[in-house]
């Protein structure tokens, strides 16, 4: 809606504004004009304009210009919530008078005061001026981004942790060991450790940091000299929870053949700092250590 506080103000709407006279005196002080046509008037916004007097010649009325800010109203013919502007005296208008809407001084200010608010005076963005909310959605894509544009100061941690960035994964024992029951899958051998998951050698358990929400686990232990079968649990523990009280949330079996068996255990749990996370394998048999290992990784 229109109003007269407008900063950028449009002048013509589908042709050129005509050039308007009043058409009933308006007396000093009143804030609207009466005048015969606004066609080609904007009335999106506020509009700038000037009035003059010509005498019998034709000429203008040397004093008699004066420059204004309104909001045209084409139905009724007025110009409503009259401003004037520079600081000219009002003295009324008088019929005849003639209205013709084009840029003044007071429009060009305007315009300058509006785009200040964003631009520096040699038309370069003012620092900080776009905030999130004034980018779209997915309007920012990979080729946007110049190379090396993206720096780890600029990351957000726990952004970062949904995209996958902490991780960590280890290999079983790789001398490979004889395995009698139900025991803890040993992890000896790290392959990567990275971020907020961390390997805690000692207790073979992965230990969630801050910021990590959700993780994906994946096991894949492989067994020979099998009497039986071979058994993958993954086990969480929170952090509030006594040592031996471990939630079960993942199985996986599988049959030996020739002795051998190899089984891939796949799970996705929500998570909070200090939890810990374990995969039991329950087989009688030779671990190959070197052929098996355990991932958790951080996900969306």
């Amino acid at each position: 809606m229109a109003s007269v506080s407008d900063k950028i103000t449009k002048t013509m709407q589908g042709s050129n504004p005509n050039v308007a006279r009043v058409v009933s005196p308006r007396a000093a002080g009143s804030d609207t004009l009466q005048v015969d046509s606004l066609s080609g008037w904007n009335e999106d916004t506020a509009t700038h304009f000037m009035s003059y007097r010509v005498d019998s010649a034709g000429k203008v009325v040397a004093g008699s210009q004066r420059d204004w800010k309104g909001i045209a109203n084409k139905a009724t013919g007025q110009i409503i919530s009259l401003s004037l502007q520079a600081g000219a005296v009002d003295d009324g208008n008088l019929v005849g008078d003639i209205i013709q809407a084009g840029p003044t001084a007071s429009w060009s200010n305007d315009l300058a005061s509006a785009l200040l608010e964003t631009h520096n005076t040699d038309g370069t963005l003012k620092d900080h001026i776009i905030e999130d909310k004034n980018i779209a959605k997915k309007s920012i894509t990979a080729e946007s981004i110049k190379d090396g544009g993206i720096t780890a100061d600029k990351i957000n941690l726990a952004t970062a942790q949904s995209l996958g960035y902490s991780i960590a994964a280890a290999n079983l024992d790789s001398t490979n060991y004889y395995n009698a029951g139900s025991n803890r899958s040993r992890l000896k051998k790290q392959i990567i450790q990275r971020g907020n998951i961390t390997i805690d050698g000692e207790r073979n358990e992965f230990v969630i940091g801050e910021n990590v929400k959700t993780v994906e686990i994946t096991g894949t232990v492989m067994a020979e000299e099998l009497r039986t079968y071979l058994y993958l649990i993954v086990q969480h523990k929170k952090k509030d929870q006594e040592d031996k009280k471990y939630k079960q949330v993942v199985h996986a079996l599988g049959a030996p053949h020739t002795g051998y068996a190899g089984v891939t255990v796949y799970g996705v749990l929500h998570v909070e700092a200090e939890d810990r996370i374990s995969v039991l394998h329950d087989c009688t048999g030779m671990v190959r250590g070197q052929y098996s290992n355990i991932t958790v990784k951080s996900i969306a």
